[in-house]
């Protein structure tokens, strides 16, 4: 076991994460560089720093909304300060799911721990939720990174990722309608 103590950059022994080398490639993923999705989706070590990502992300959200007068009182911004993050992973973690079935009927062929490991990187974008409008305006910007995603990831030619991302699109805008949260 003497070399079982590194793996990937997540050193178990000390308990170290080298978080900034996934930050690059979050980067990477998100300037559509599709070997870089393919590379973080073979990386088992970057499970973690992806779920970094995705709680600093919810947090982004919070403050977000707190800066927007989302909050009505200082205990209710700690409590989205502190209950964001958690959700952000548990919605994300569904709707990546359901991503994940919906590019397989595609013909993918990713399994579901690589697609999101390379998915959770490529969620950096949400850390612009921090500044109102300008999350907004990033967050377009999500769905060309999701096409790279899925075609890097689960080997899908660029129209079927494409029509992956659209679907869940009017998927999620169908659901908000039906809610009452759009129209």
């Amino acid at each position: 076991m003497a070399s079982s103590g590194r793996r990937g950059c997540v050193d178990i022994m000390n308990g170290r994460l080298d978080f900034r080398k996934y930050l690059l490639k979050a980067v990477e993923i998100v300037k559509l560089r599709k070997e870089a999705a393919r590379e973080a989706a073979s990386d088992e070590a970057a499970l973690v720093p992806g779920i970094m990502v995705l709680a600093l992300g919810g947090l982004a959200v919070a403050i977000g909304a707190i800066l927007q007068g989302g909050a009505s009182s200082p205990v209710e911004a700690v409590f989205f300060l502190v209950l964001a993050p958690v959700l952000n992973i548990l919605v994300f973690s569904l709707f990546i799911s359901v991503f994940h079935a919906v590019a397989r009927l595609f013909g993918g062929r990713a399994a579901f721990g690589s697609y999101y490991r390379a998915a959770a990187l490529a969620s950096i974008l949400s850390w612009s939720q921090a500044i109102p409008v300008v999350g907004a305006i990033v967050g377009i910007w999500s769905i060309p990174v999701n096409v790279i995603v899925l075609e890097g990831v689960h080997g899908l030619r660029r129209l079927e990722a494409a029509a992956v991302v659209c679907l869940m699109m009017a998927a999620a805008m169908g659901l908000l309608y039906f809610a009452g949260l759009l129209g």
